[in-house]
C-alpha cells in the first residue's frame, strides 16, 4: 500500500503519515528522485534522443569520442558530466546561465574542470536552437540532413 508523507519530526524521526499514522525509524533515507529544469526553447523537444538528451551518465560520454559538447547546467552534476565527457570529447563546453560556476558547483567540481584544457564555460547564456543540418540518432548512429 502506497502512503503519503505529510510530515517529519526529525529529532525523533518520526514520519506523519496521512491518515493520522506515524512511523519511527533508526534513520531516515529521503530518495525523492529527480526533475530537470527543462530547457525552455522552440525546437528542443523534436530533438530529444537526437542530439539533446536530459542527464548524462558516465556510459554516454565515450560515444562522443572525438566529437564537440555541449552541456547546459552550472551545477555539481554539469561539472562532473562535464570530467566524464572531457575524457572522450574533443571539446566539451558548459552552457552556464549565470554569471560564474562558482554559484551552484562546489570548489571541488571547479578546481577538476580548470584543470582539464579541453572543458571551458560561456556564462551568462541564453539557449537558442538554431536549425540543424546534420542530426546524429545516437539511437542507430545514422546521420540525417535536415534542412529548414
Amino acid at each position: 500500500m502506497t502512503r503519503c508523507v505529510e510530515g517529519m519530526h526529525p529529532p525523533t524521526r518520526e514520519i506523519l503519515l496521512d491518515g493520522g499514522n506515524a512511523v519511527r525509524a533508526r534513520s531516515v533515507i529521503l530518495a525523492n528522485g529527480v526533475s530537470w529544469r527543462r530547457v525552455n526553447t522552440t525546437g528542443f523537444d523534436r530533438l530529444m534522443g537526437k542530439g539533446i538528451y536530459y542527464g548524462a551518465s558516465r556510459n554516454e560520454a565515450s560515444s562522443m569520442h572525438g566529437l564537440d559538447v555541449f552541456l547546459i547546467g552550472a551545477g555539481n552534476s554539469a561539472g562532473q558530466a562535464a570530467l566524464n565527457f572531457a575524457s572522450y570529447a574533443r571539446h566539451v563546453t558548459l552552457i552556464v546561465r549565470g554569471d560564474s560556476l562558482e554559484k551552484g558547483m562546489s570548489h571541488y567540481w571547479i578546481e577538476q574542470i580548470r584543470a582539464k584544457s579541453n572543458i571551458s564555460s560561456a556564462c551568462n547564456a541564453k539557449s537558442r536552437l538554431r536549425t540543424a543540418r546534420r542530426i546524429r540518432d545516437r539511437s542507430t548512429s545514422s546521420i540525417s540532413a535536415r534542412r529548414r
